[in-house]
């Protein structure tokens, strides 16, 4: 079991420590009027962060008895907001001063009216979301490597007072390339399949890069630009879950409840999405030509770093896989564009676009080939993109040895609604092979 969580079962284990307003004055348009909500009218409180998650995002569901507040609101109001889980001693700050800075109200609805009031749904962001979606950035980059782009985007473009120059992988390879009036954020995702990471040349693949693919993702921390490989061969933390029947009293903080695997075996579709092998077609837009890469999940898969311990494809798998594409997928270049000067005369340190095109397809289509959701008590000390430790029991009371071992918290939702009193975090878990 984990030691990061107090040993008592916390009845109480979550508190909306304050929530304020500002919005426009209606009596004075051009000044603004703050008021401090009160903790007992937020009905329900939702924060999200995940993998493919470019920012996070907080919901609030509010009653307001005097209908005061819900005639003002009309978009961009500020929200500081201060909650904590008393399980873990952990606090999330969203007001000035601190690196996440206020929230800011980006939709209003469902609203509601009764006799006792009004009831309404505030989804909110941080400042960093909102400017991403109202900036474009249209410019050249030059050879520029991953950490030097997540600089210029979330440094000089967004300026954003989160951490992020310590959560970005090194690259191999630098990109030449001009964005058509991108939003800063979708830069960093466009580039997430087109860097290779210092870190994913491994021992087994003796010593070649068998790996490629970025992940760019925000959680209450920072933001985070790495690559697969760095998020499946980082430590686990502290907490293991188990479905055990024999928790009770504290060890109910552990059990993982309502545990569903929602994607299922289909191989139809598997081989639709080229998932085993597959071609990629390079159209170079410049000389007009077109260079296939072809691509097998069995060459490649056996190099990778992995969540789980399972190093090897399924014998059944690797006795009906073979080189034939199932799929061939289409992708206009040019050289100019997207590889470094002298790329194809340094083979050692560089590698061509096209293999690392053609490699992330494969590792980013199997990073979530296993796919497990689940409810566990109010956690707010686990992040997206963090390791936990999964226990399944078989049947004769032992560690399932399948489906047990480590997960990587692709997405995770907490959630406390004024009806139960409790904070609940909702995961969805991934991670690429089996085994323990």
């Amino acid at each position: 079991m984990s030691d990061g969580m107090a040993a008592p079962l916390l009845l109480k284990n979550f508190r909306i420590l304050g929530v304020q307003i500002t919005f426009a004055d209606p009596e004075s348009p051009s000044s603004k009027k703050t008021t401090l909500i009160d903790k007992s009218s937020v009905l329900q409180f939702e924060y999200r962060e995940g993998l493919l998650n470019q920012f996070v995002s907080v919901t609030l569901q509010i009653a307001d008895t005097t209908s005061q507040l819900t005639d003002v609101l009309v978009g961009m109001e500020e929200v500081e907001l201060v909650v904590q889980d008393y399980t873990t001693n952990v606090k999330y700050e969203f007001r000035e001063g601190t690196p996440n800075g206020p929230l800011y109200v980006y939709q209003i609805h469902d609203k509601q009216v009764m006799d006792t009031g009004k009831v309404l749904v505030l989804e909110l962001c941080r400042k960093d979301a909102l400017e991403s979606a109202q900036q474009r950035i249209c410019k050249k980059y030059n050879a520029i490597p991953a950490a030097d782009l997540v600089q210029d985007i979330l440094g000089n473009v967004l300026k954003t007072t989160k951490q992020y120059l310590d959560n970005v992988s090194s690259s191999l390879n630098k990109l030449t390339f001009i964005p058509p009036m991108s939003r800063p954020y979708d830069i960093l995702v466009w580039c997430r399949n087109k860097y290779i990471a210092k870190d994913q040349k491994t021992t087994a693949s003796g010593g070649s890069y068998a790996s490629a693919g970025y992940l760019f993702w925000e959680t209450y921390k920072g933001y985070y630009f790495k690559s697969i490989d760095a998020i499946a061969g980082q430590e686990a933390t502290q907490f293991t879950y188990t479905t055990g029947t024999g928790l009770s009293g504290s060890d109910e903080v552990y059990r993982l409840n309502s545990p569903q695997f929602p994607k299922a075996v289909n191989m139809m579709m598997d081989f639709d999405r080229g998932f085993f092998s597959g071609t990629v077609d390079f159209f170079d837009t410049v000389n007009c030509e077109v260079v296939s890469q072809p691509y097998t999940l069995k060459e490649n898969y056996e190099k990778w770093t992995k969540v789980g311990e399972n190093s090897s494809l399924p014998q059944l798998y690797s006795d009906v896989l073979d080189d034939r594409p199932t799929r061939t997928m289409a992708l206009s270049y040019n050289d100019d564009l997207f590889l470094e000067p002298g790329s194809e005369q340094n083979t050692e340190s560089k590698m061509l676009f096209k293999e690392t095109v053609s490699q992330s397809i494969q590792r980013m289509g199997v990073f979530s080939n296993t796919i497990l959701t689940a409810n566990v008590y109010g956690n707010m000390a686990i992040n997206a993109g963090d390791i936990i430790n999964v226990e399944f029991s078989s049947a004769d009371g032992k560690v399932d040895k399948t489906y047990s071992g480590r997960y990587v918290i692709f997405d995770l939702t907490h959630l406390f609604s004024k009806r139960e009193d409790k904070l609940t975090t909702r995961l969805t878990l991934v991670r690429d092979s089996f085994g323990v």
